[in-house]
């Protein structure tokens, strides 16, 4: 679980650094932003409490993999990266 630690923080990182336009193209799906507020909110959960990573995970009907997989998604699309910023209360 440290690595999924280590990986939250390095998305939450990497969407807070860069070079970035106010560009609102619209080409982003209506479902973006809810992925990047569930994994904010999986990722909330998990800082709050470590502890229990896995059984936040499954609770939110995601294995491990799957939370990394959704983390590396946002982490490659800017406006993800910036829903999750503000998601992550940044």
């Amino acid at each position: 679980m440290r690595t999924l630690a280590t990986l939250c923080l390095a998305v939450l990182l990497a969407a807070c650094g860069g070079d970035r336009t106010d560009s609102n193209d619209g080409g982003a799906e209506p479902a973006a932003p809810s992925k990047a507020v569930r994994a904010a909110t999986i990722a909330n959960e998990i800082a709050a409490n470590p502890d229990n990573a896995e059984a936040i995970l499954k609770e939110h009907g995601m294995t491990e993999a799957e939370f990394e997989a959704l983390m590396f998604e946002i982490a490659e699309d800017e406006a993800l990266s910036e829903a999750y910023e503000k998601a992550r209360g940044g």
